[in-house]
């Protein structure tokens, strides 16, 4: 039952090392804050994808101390891929017994669904639909217009993304963010020597098990394998996203284009002989994909699922009949109707069209404008992207405002307009700019 009580202090709860510190010692030590717990609101966004360890560790040590303090703590999720669906309240309680880790719509749902895998250009867009949106969602509804305060568990050395909060929060007077590592001078190290001091456990970084952000280096691919390697479910499940995603198209990888399968077949064989497995009795589907570029982002793509089945019938109809047929250095089997011109697509309009045998979990999606760019690339003419639907603009200034900062946002606009020169790159501009 939601709690009716208006919370004065916020906690955007990461289940991570920073926001648990924070937490810990505003629970442990009075002192370390200027408030009732009373007034307290922790509240957490749940991706659905998060590492069972941390939930784990959460409900050992951090669910008692709630509840022996009497503080709120609200777990809330995505309902469904669409924004129109609101969120879901997993729980709002002043005696939390169970974290809600599944969440409800998972951002996995939506990855397989739509055949893709976070991407690592941008801000973490991802985290901002999964997460940022739905902690602002629950906040407005439960401070109803009241003043509060919102702490954010950032490091005593990341002042910038400090002066990039504050960009975000210019006019949203009933917020006041304030940052309580950065007060108390704690930076990640000084926030894992304290919990490990407290808690007696060597606390994780939060993150989603197929986190593309946690595989940015060499090394932080190598630690994910040997967690996917100590457990192998999780590591299978973050490989089938990313050859789903490969097999629509062959310039995914999860770790920035990178694939991780091929991290995992040098360092964890056993684990990739086991994603193989798992490929050939997993159900397949016979997708057609067609795909058009419009200057410097991919604007269309249009699946038509053409037959069901197990992976073999799906490959022998793909190969039935000969044509442009190809195993990809990818090890993933197409045939090639238009082949897309070799080299970067930046600045630059193309088509590619492809039949290819992936896991049936993208679903089918149909895509007007396909029509047009085909028949403007069969006649020479310039391809035009399509036109915007109505709020499309307002909506991709609003995310990019949450992503970079209105300033920031505004002057990647204005690159992306000079660049793409279209009636929707042109409105974004607009709209960052009238929101200001």
């Amino acid at each position: 039952m939601s709690d009716p009580t208006v919370p004065k202090v916020i906690l955007s709860y990461g289940l991570g090392v920073d926001s648990t510190a924070i937490l810990v010692r505003w629970l442990t030590e009075p002192a370390s804050r200027d408030f009732d717990l009373r007034d307290l609101l922790v509240v957490t966004a749940m991706t659905g994808d998060e590492w069972p360890r941390s939930g784990a560790l959460v409900e050992e040590h951090i669910l008692p101390l709630l509840r022996k303090h009497r503080v709120r703590y609200a777990q809330v999720a995505r309902a469904s891929c669409s924004q129109t669906d609101g969120i879901k309240v997993l729980d709002d309680s002043r005696a939390p017994r169970r974290l809600y880790l599944e969440g409800a719509y998972k951002l996995s749902d939506e990855m397989f669904e739509e055949g893709t895998i976070p991407q690592t250009g941008g801000k973490r867009l991802c985290s901002v639909k999964a997460k940022g949106w739905v902690l602002d969602t629950f906040i407005e509804d439960v401070t109803q217009g009241h003043p509060y305060r919102n702490a954010i568990g950032f490091e005593a050395d990341e002042l910038e993304r400090v002066a990039k909060d504050f960009v975000q929060t210019v006019g949203k007077t009933e917020r006041t963010a304030f940052f309580p590592l950065v007060e108390w001078g704690w930076n990640r190290l000084v926030c894992e020597e304290y919990l490990e001091a407290q808690l007696g456990v060597e606390w994780p970084k939060s993150a989603c098990v197929y986190c593309p952000f946690a595989i940015t280096s060499k090394a932080k691919r190598a630690a994910m394998v040997e967690r996917w390697r100590v457990e192998p479910e999780l590591g299978l499940f973050a490989l089938l996203m990313e050859h789903n995603a490969l097999a629509l198209n062959p310039r995914m990888g999860l770790a920035g284009g990178l694939r991780m399968i091929d991290e995992v077949a040098r360092l964890a064989p056993e684990l990739a002989a086991k994603h193989r497995e798992r490929l050939e009795s997993t159900p397949h589907a016979l997708y057609d994909v067609e795909r058009a570029w419009y200057g410097a982002i991919t604007a269309a793509r249009r699946l038509t699922v053409l037959d069901t089945g197990s992976k073999r019938q799906m490959e022998a109809r793909l190969a039935a009949g000969g044509g442009d047929v190809e195993v990809g250095e990818d090890g993933i089997l197409r045939k090639w109707i238009v082949r897309s011109t070799p080299g970067s697509k930046l600045r630059r309009r193309d088509v590619e069209r492809f039949l290819v045998a992936a896991p049936q979990l993208a679903r089918a999606k149909g895509n007007k404008a396909l029509d047009t760019a085909w028949k403007d690339w069969e006649t020479g003419a310039p391809l035009k992207p399509p036109r915007a639907k109505k709020g499309q603009a307002r909506e991709i200034a609003r995310l990019m405002v949450v992503a970079y900062g209105r300033e920031e946002a505004e002057a990647k606009a204005i690159d992306l307009a000079l660049d793409q020169k279209t009636p929707l790159s042109l409105e974004i501009v607009a709209a960052i700019r009238g929101a200001s």
